[in-house]
């Protein structure tokens, strides 16, 4: 499920009622583990056009940890840049 996915189904409240899941997921398109360096995974992002990828767990991949956001990325970079350069 992407943003501009749900962004389209928020404006259109009627559809709310009979609306599954199912009707705007798509599949996913790749994953990390946490000891992947961030900067690979943000270049993997960027270059799979991608805002969000799913973290897993290194013994079971089945079992999602979390998600990282592009944007969330961004930020966080960005406030540790200015924070070291303070």
């Amino acid at each position: 499920m992407t943003f501009e996915s749900l962004k389209d189904i928020m404006g259109d409240r009627d559809s709310w009622q009979w609306l599954l899941v199912a009707d705007v997921m798509m599949p996913v398109i790749d994953s990390t583990t946490p000891n992947e360096p961030l900067k690979n995974v943000y270049d993997k992002m960027v270059q799979l056009k991608i805002d969000q990828m799913p973290v897993l767990d290194n013994s079971n991949s089945k079992k999602v940890l979390g998600m990282l956001d592009v944007r969330n990325i961004r930020q966080k970079v960005h406030a540790e840049l200015l924070r070291q350069s303070n």
